[in-house]
């Protein structure tokens, strides 16, 4: 996990948003679909993204300019329905 937040961090949004979501990329995730409780700093107009990391997990967070704020990491595949 450790060396994928590195990897993640030195990536630019851009590159982020021309790859593949199922790659190096992203996609947004509604809100209705997270079955955890949402923090209560996170106010109803945020929107949540989440990325694919390299061992299968997901870290699913949201984006204030160029800063990721990380809300949950899920390796057990239960924080939404993955289809």
């Amino acid at each position: 996990m450790i060396d994928w937040l590195y990897t993640f961090s030195q990536r630019t949004w851009q590159d982020m948003a021309n790859a593949p979501r199922t790659g190096a990329g992203y996609e947004k995730l509604p809100r209705a679909q997270i079955k955890a409780a949402v923090p209560k700093n996170v106010t109803e107009e945020v929107d949540f993204i989440v990325f694919r990391t390299g061992n299968g997990g997901r870290v699913v967070g949201f984006r204030v300019d160029l800063l990721f704020h990380i809300v949950w990491i899920d390796f057990k595949f239960k924080l939404y329905d993955h289809g």
